[in-house]
């Protein structure tokens, strides 16, 4: 009688063993299994954020900026730009010019303190001691702009500074403006603009812009729009400071254009800024 209550015991407990290791066998492939679909989770986000970061490196980040049609045209002034990116000497013999020497050639540009007097003199600052020298083109953007501004390890400068937004500087043809990662500041990157013909859907909705049924853009701004090419998606949101002259330097940004760039806008091969010095 007692042996078979031990039998009985012991039957008992082998089938709770039993119940127990395939408990236990089941409780181990799932936490496997969740192993795995971490580690996916978290190889997928890595890469993810990654992706964006090169993204978000490689394009100037566009800062909060007032509506360009609620801007103040009543004192708009396309004179200087214009006369810098025409080439007009007389105009340029009391201005501020840079010369970038690149691998491609040369790009002069015409600054102007008037309208962004702290980030030009940063500008001037950085060039004058050399840092932007033997530096390279970060991005090509599309055909519409290409970025560079680091020194030569790839570093941006410290000096930050907040955007200086102007009714008379526009992402024409040629306009070089200044980026930052921080929204609403800029550092020691700037990006030059590319020749940008509007599509004409495009300039006619610029056309038909109102605000309390009056035209929001005026016809002389949309004129030069229409007439030198505009990158219009960069309005407002960016300090432009300079210009390059247009006989002086648009091979050059043409030819770095060209360059082929990966889908990030990394080009595939380096370019290098050699020096940039003033006139």
């Amino acid at each position: 009688m007692v042996f078979y209550q031990y039998n009985i015991f012991f039957r008992k407990l082998q089938q709770f063993c039993n119940k127990f290791l395939d408990f236990l066998k089941n409780f181990v492939i799932i936490v496997y299994s969740m192993k795995k679909i971490l580690t996916l989770l978290i190889v997928s986000g890595v890469f993810l954020g990654c992706t964006v970061s090169l993204l978000t490196s490689c394009e100037p980040r566009r800062a909060p900026r007032s509506a360009i049609s609620d801007y103040d045209y009543s004192d708009m002034d396309l004179s200087v730009q214009l006369a810098a990116l025409n080439g007009d000497e007389e105009f340029l013999e009391n201005r501020p010019v840079a010369v970038i020497t690149t691998c491609q050639g040369e790009i002069r540009l015409a600054l102007f303190p008037e309208f962004a007097p702290n980030t030009v003199a940063a500008f001037i600052a950085r060039v004058q001691e050399g840092f932007y020298d033997d530096s390279e083109v970060l991005a090509i953007q599309d055909g519409v702009f290409f970025q560079a501004g680091t020194d030569s390890g790839g570093n941006i400068h410290p000096d930050v500074r907040e955007n200086e937004y102007s009714v008379n500087m526009w992402p024409l043809r040629g306009a070089v403006g200044a980026y930052g990662t921080l929204q609403g500041a800029s550092d020691s990157r700037f990006f030059i603009v590319h020749e940008q013909e509007l599509a004409q859907e495009e300039m006619a909705r610029l056309r038909e812009m109102k605000i309390d049924g009056e035209n929001t853009l005026p016809e002389e701004l949309l004129d030069v729009f229409e007439e030198v090419g505009v990158a219009v998606t960069l309005s407002g949101f960016f300090t432009f400071f300079g210009q390059v002259i247009s006989t002086q330097g648009f091979e050059t940004v043409e030819a770095i254009i060209n360059v082929p760039a990966t889908r990030i806008g990394k080009p595939t091969q380096n370019i290098r800024i050699i020096k940039i010095e003033l006139e």
